[in-house]
């Protein structure tokens, strides 16, 4: 995770569900009970509409990916499965991929 990419999004306002374990945790959230329930919607085993449930649920506005996020997830991470469903939101130039949930879940 480079912290200089995602600089401009993590400070705008936005929680953390679950990424480098420190981030939930150190906010008391219940970090293995926020891995256990979001570990098929991460690995893509669930449907679309399924995954746009769990992050609408969550009040989760936006996916972020980047190269380092398999590191610190507990599940597989399929990022083909975002790729096909979800809207990608980040310029191609980067070496990351955040998607909006409001956009790609809206017809649901």
């Amino acid at each position: 995770c480079d912290f200089a990419q995602i600089g401009y999004f993590i400070p705008a306002g936005r929680r953390v569900y679950w990424g480098w374990d420190y981030f939930p945790w150190s906010l008391g959230y219940d970090l293995p009970g926020r891995k256990a329930a979001a570990h098929d919607v991460i690995s893509g085993l669930v449907s679309k509409e399924r995954a746009c449930a769990f992050l609408q649920e969550n009040k989760l506005a936006y996916v972020y990916m980047d190269a380092g996020t398999q590191a610190f997830m507990d599940a597989p991470v399929n990022r083909e499965f975002y790729k096909r469903n979800f809207i990608k939101v980040s310029p191609d130039t980067l070496p990351l991929a955040v998607y909006d949930v409001k956009k790609s879940c809206a017809s649901l």
